[in-house]
């Protein structure tokens, strides 16, 4: 399209087709180079579980950019819904991921088959291409939005910011989420008032709950539209992404992601409590247990951290010892109290899940295994 300037002007928002620099860098971009423009991982449209992926032609690596992944709605695919962000993301710098579902639609019921996934096309991206990762968006339509509740809101997750579109909503979902995650997230919750499948009361629903609880909250609604994609939300959309203060300039004194909140962790004193979940050790950048080991105030096998293990379905547990850390989690023994007795065995934390453990034998112990999960140890080091 950048040998046709009418066609290439065509493939940008309408509010920036006049930005005559912006013309010039999509005339100036090498359009042989394999890693920018639009590719597919895996998500031909006879195929489930790829991604689509968008990367400016302009990209050079000098600058980092937004991230946003796009999730479609039910029935939908992301080769298609992807170009539903292709012009905004082409004219505002930004790469776009759009992934399709493993089923018909996202696990909103039912075992988690999609949030694994998105979670590695974020560390993918971010190993491929300059990535802001202050700026990580997780948005989606319908049953996309609904899901970028699901998969944006555990403190496990690593997106920064989410933008749920006509998406439902329940306030139960707010009780399963870490408080201090919610404080001061930024979401952008967009709803038609003619909205025939979530009723705008829906929308209105979640814009009070997620007040009450600080989230820093933009809401938008749209008079005359109904149940289907706006568009042109888009752009503000991105607007408001990107004038987001970075979370370096926000002093660290809130905690938008594990991100940070790790950052600030390492910093703490010998004897201090670090919150430590799974993401914190397998994705890229954050390998806290790693570093522990490499530093040696502990050894491989030998880690003996103390702390607290929270499981919602048991009430809070004590830590034995974290025996192990491996590149995707940590290996841990505990014991916790149910039914007036005590219970102890090994786990293996992945992902913010215990997705192992052989605590007891009865029916707890299904239920223990899929409890979200996170861990308080104290702190070995400076």
């Amino acid at each position: 399209s950048a040998m046709l300037p009418p066609v290439s002007r065509f493939y940008l928002n309408e509010n920036h087709r006049g930005d005559d620099a912006l013309q010039a860098k999509l005339a100036a971009a090498d359009r042989s180079r394999g890693d920018v423009g639009i590719m597919h991982a895996g998500n031909e449209a006879t195929e489930r579980g790829g991604f689509s992926l968008y990367v400016p032609e302009y990209y050079d690596g000098s600058e980092p950019m937004a991230l946003v992944v796009a999730l479609h709605g039910g029935s939908g695919h992301g080769r298609s819904f992807l170009w539903s962000w292709l012009k905004d993301a082409r004219s505002r710098g930004v790469i776009v991921a759009s992934p399709s579902s493993r089923e018909g639609t996202w696990s909103l019921m039912g075992p988690d088959l999609d949030s694994g996934s998105l979670r590695a096309i974020v560390e993918r991206v971010c190993e491929h291409w300059r990535v802001d990762e202050s700026r990580l968006l997780l948005t989606g339509m319908s049953d996309g939005g609904t899901f970028s509740y699901l998969a944006g809101l555990p403190s496990d997750s690593p997106f920064t910011h989410l933008a749920p579109i006509a998406a439902s909503f329940h306030p139960m979902l707010l009780e399963m989420v870490d408080r201090d995650r919610l404080e001061g997230l930024p979401i952008y919750l967009t709803h038609g008032a003619l909205d025939w499948m979530f009723d705008i009361e829906v929308a209105r629903t979640a814009r009070d709950a997620f007040t009450a609880t600080g989230a820093d909250l933009t809401y938008r609604e749209i008079d005359d539209l109904s149940h289907t994609y706006p568009r042109e939300e888009n752009d503000r959309i991105l607007d408001w992404l990107l004038a987001s203060p970075k979370a370096t300039d926000l002093g660290l004194a809130k905690s938008h992601s594990f991100r940070p909140s790790l950052r600030r962790s390492a910093r703490h004193r010998k004897g201090d409590f670090l919150r430590l979940v799974a993401a914190d050790v397998h994705l890229r950048r954050c390998r806290l247990g790693h570093r522990l080991v490499e530093r040696g105030h502990v050894r491989r096998g030998e880690v003996g951290l103390e702390g607290v293990l929270v499981l919602p379905a048991f009430g809070d547990a004590q830590l034995i010892r974290i025996v192990e850390f491996h590149r995707k989690g940590v290996v841990f023994a505990a014991r916790f109290r149910a039914a007036g007795r005590f219970h102890g065995g090994n786990g293996f934390l992945h992902g913010g899940n215990v997705l192992g453990g052989r605590m007891n034998a009865d029916d707890k112990y299904k239920h223990w295994c899929s409890s979200p999960v996170c861990i308080f140890v104290r702190a070995p080091c400076c």
